[in-house]
């Protein structure tokens, strides 16, 4: 019915690394240069809460139906994780975002598939963050 909501294509992206450290080592430098080495712990720290949010936020607009505010939610994950080189669940919620035009089960199936790696992803950024302090 949907031939651009298949699998396929969500998964040939899947061997996507979770995360890609440097993103943050670029950003730690940049800011290290400018004096500014703190910007970077602060912008994971503030990632991480708002990847819990929003990640939140779209498993109830989805279990609602509510497909403009999942789609809202998969954009604002998909900019924050993106940010932070969290490239896995980025793709999966860029995927989430594309598709929640529709409430169908490939909807479903891209958002639970964010939502699964909201635990693995946060622990990554966190153990980031430790390294940096």
């Amino acid at each position: 019915m949907f031939a651009g909501r298949s699998r396929v294509s969500f998964a040939l992206k899947v061997g996507l690394p979770l995360f890609d450290s440097s993103v943050l080592d670029r950003l730690a430098a940049q800011a290290k240069s400018h004096g500014d080495a703190h910007l970077v712990r602060e912008l994971v720290a503030d990632a991480i809460t708002s990847i819990l949010h929003c990640a939140s936020e779209l498993e109830a607009a989805i279990g609602a139906g509510d497909m403009a505010r999942a789609r809202s939610h998969a954009h604002r994950l998909k900019s924050v994780l993106r940010q932070v080189g969290a490239l896995r669940m980025g793709e999966a919620a860029a995927r989430t975002e594309s598709l929640a035009t529709v409430d169908d089960e490939a909807t479903h199936e891209a958002a639970r598939r964010v939502l699964s790696l909201r635990d693995e992803t946060t622990a990554a950024l966190r153990a980031h963050l430790e390294l940096m302090e």
